[in-house]
């Protein structure tokens, strides 16, 4: 009998033993399949590491190319290129000779040599000359202005007149280049009384926006925030990026005239009702004003011719102040007039023009235009 209980013992330990064993069995089970679970985990979330990894350095590169073109736009719409120079002195210069203005007022830019008197393009682009002459004796002069080895305008000055007064030419073309579609101004060649009127000063003036790349968290800690910190601001450089492309293919220009000679009075509001062109819509050939659209630098030239034995006189007005004044008159020969004046104006200025203390008879081409040189960015 003690043999037989020791046996049913033992056959009850094995089986508490077996089951133990089913037990740690089905426990080693669970957690092979949590182990699974995890490396499964593991791997989605590596998958997605890598998927926010590819997407960081497209954006990265998305941002480098929209930086690299928002330079080359700002090293356009910043550029300046400008110079101006003069004789100083009385020179006499043999026929075709090449005439070098050794003094140099301003040379933004450094283009202009006052050694061989040559100005060489740094850049592509659309540039506006303007060359004036005056005799100082008996001789007339006459100036050509050359790109290269090709003449494209030519100004003559007559002699001195018996008032002492110089008659200086100056030319004025205003066209459209057909490349960029860019309008710069026009000259034309006539002859002009310089009553000694001095130039506008201009500021320039450019805006700036220091914009800096945030910083970027680790690579693996918080991936979502890089994206999306990379994200808005790609979204800051694409509207900023169009905004410096609207400004540099914004087209405002005009140009008008009288449609026949006109009579204007002393002090008169002078409205010239023969509009030529109006690129922007911005002047009015019902008021004579050309209402600013937006804020940047204009360039305006204004140029009138006397009729019939009178002299005739215009203010270019900003608003209430005259920037420039211009005058003309008739003495057996008609005689032509210019004034430009380049001003930074704000959105809703008005440039009119104002007839002066002198009334007269203004011939048909008196003209009236201007355009925008640089928007405000």
């Amino acid at each position: 009998m003690n043999v037989t209980y020791q046996l049913n013992q033992y056959h009850r330990d094995n089986m508490n033993l077996t089951d133990q064993l089913n037990q740690y069995h089905r426990d080693n089970m669970n957690l092979t399949d949590q182990l699974n679970q995890y490396h499964r985990d593991n791997m989605n979330l590596t998958d997605q590491l890598n998927q926010y990894h590819r997407h960081n350095m497209n954006l990265t590169d998305h941002v480098q190319r929209l930086e690299t073109r928002l330079n080359q736009y700002h090293d356009s719409a910043t550029r300046r290129v400008s110079f101006q120079a003069f004789l100083g002195s009385n020179s006499t210069f043999p026929y075709t000779h090449r005439m070098i203005l050794n003094n140099v007022t301003g040379n933004d830019g450094g283009a202009y040599s006052p050694t061989t008197g040559e100005f060489t393009v740094p850049v592509d682009g659309t540039y506006v000359f303007l060359v004036s002459t005056g005799a100082s004796d008996d001789d007339g002069v006459g100036v050509y202005l050359m790109v290269d080895s090709t003449d494209v305008c030519f100004t003559h000055t007559p002699p001195e007149t018996d008032s002492g007064v110089l008659t200086v030419t100056q030319s004025r073309v205003a066209v459209q280049d057909h490349v960029t579609g860019t309008w710069h101004v026009q000259l034309t060649c006539g002859l002009f009384t310089d009553l000694g009127e001095p130039p506008v000063d201009v500021v320039w003036k450019y805006h700036k926006d220091n914009m800096n790349l945030p910083d970027q968290p680790s690579q693996y800690q918080q991936p979502v925030i890089g994206i999306k910190n990379l994200t808005d601001y790609v979204q800051r450089l694409e509207t900023r990026l169009n905004q410096y492309h609207d400004s540099a293919t914004r087209r405002v220009s005009f140009q008008a005239r009288f449609k026949a000679g006109t009579v204007v009075d002393v002090g008169q509001h002078v409205i010239l009702d023969d509009v030529i062109g109006n690129d922007g819509g911005a002047y009015s050939p019902t008021s004579g004003e050309f209402t600013v659209p937006v804020d940047g630098t204009y360039v305006f030239m204004v140029s009138t011719g006397a009729y019939a034995d009178t002299g005739v006189g215009l203010y270019l007005m900003v608003n209430s102040t005259n920037v420039c004044f211009t005058y003309s008159s008739y003495a057996g020969h008609m005689q032509m007039s210019t004034c430009h004046t380049a001003q930074h104006l704000t959105k809703g200025q008005r440039v009119w023009l104002k007839s002066n203390s002198i009334a007269g008879h203004f011939g048909w081409y008196t003209y009236f235009s201007g355009f925008l040189a640089i928007p405000d960015q």
